[in-house]
């Protein structure tokens, strides 16, 4: 097989360590760098391979190095499973490892035409700024990233992350091919509740998927549709690795979902870091906009 043979095999079989350790093997025997961080990953010897990932990232990455943010950026090994790309920069085409996919919304049409591809998650951002007069032009804009296959489509949002932002975002998205998508969600400054409100308020009128989102503060609050296409459940996710701030992040999602009463959602789940311990404090800041959520009669803990 051919360098290139085994990399759609990894890619095609992201799961299957023992097609990847006889690809390890492989690039050893050619004396490739790439072998020793390939069989790092598979022993878990996470410093070792963070320290080859870190000085070979540029010639690991190739065209892509230059457009990217390398911090936001991850690999399986040697190769590229993440990649972020800066505001404006353009994305050359994909290596098959790639899953996850961070770009400026205008640079997305070349991905679709020139590396067609499945993704498990694209991160579309949008800049509003002054570009557009009225929404249908910002939706004819993200028709053209429509093509992108994935399983998870978050649009951040950083230029202006207000309320007038995020309703303007959410008119031209719903006049968009993308509306279609299962899982949308929207992502805004550290602070930004208005703007996450007034996101998830526009859930009503949503036609596509099942699934609608805000993150803000690194808090995320989804809500989810039940077969009649009422929308029954608030999900809050404070799965985080930093568990000092969990309590804070709490706070913000119970001051978003105080705002979301008139979509009556009939439950409130809440999924926390494997290991977490949830202490009355916890419990009573997230109950704390029950008050305003008349159906939904207690908050429980997603498995």
């Amino acid at each position: 097989m051919t360098f290139e043979q085994y990399v759609e095999q990894l890619a095609a079989a992201p799961h299957d360590r023992a097609q990847h350790a006889v690809f390890a093997d492989w690039l050893l025997e050619r004396g490739d760098a790439r072998g020793e961080a390939l069989a790092l990953e598979l022993q878990g010897e996470t410093e070792r391979l963070r320290l080859m990932q870190t000085a070979h990232a540029a010639a690991w990455l190739g065209p892509a190095a230059e457009g990217v943010e390398l911090a936001r950026c991850a690999f399986y090994g040697p190769f590229p499973t993440r990649l972020s790309f800066k505001r404006g920069a353009k994305v050359p085409p994909l290596p098959p490892t790639v899953r996850y996919l961070c770009a400026d919304w205008r640079a997305l049409p070349a991905v679709a035409s020139a590396s067609p591809k499945h993704l498990e998650t694209l991160e579309v951002i949008v800049g509003l700024g002054m570009a557009f007069s009225d929404f249908r032009a910002l939706a004819d804009e993200l028709d053209a990233v429509a093509p992108i296959a994935s399983e998870n489509l978050e649009l951040q949002l950083d230029t202006f992350a207000g309320v007038e932002a995020a309703m303007f975002l959410a008119a031209g998205f719903l006049r968009s091919a993308l509306a279609a998508r299962p899982t949308v969600t929207l992502s805004v400054r550290d602070g930004s509740l208005d703007a996450a409100a007034a996101w998830l308020c526009q859930a009503e009128s949503w036609g596509g998927g099942d699934r609608w989102g805000a993150r803000w503060g690194g808090a995320l609050v989804q809500l989810a549709r039940d077969r009649l296409g009422h929308f029954t459940q608030l999900e809050v996710d404070l799965a985080f690795q930093d568990e000092k701030a969990i309590a804070a992040r709490a706070a913000s999602a119970a001051a978003v979902l105080s705002q979301l009463r008139r979509l009556n959602p009939t439950s409130l789940e809440v999924r926390y870091p494997e290991g977490q311990r949830v202490g009355k404090r916890l419990r009573d800041t997230l109950a704390a906009p029950l008050r305003f959520l008349p159906h939904v009669r207690k908050v429980g803990r997603k498995k």
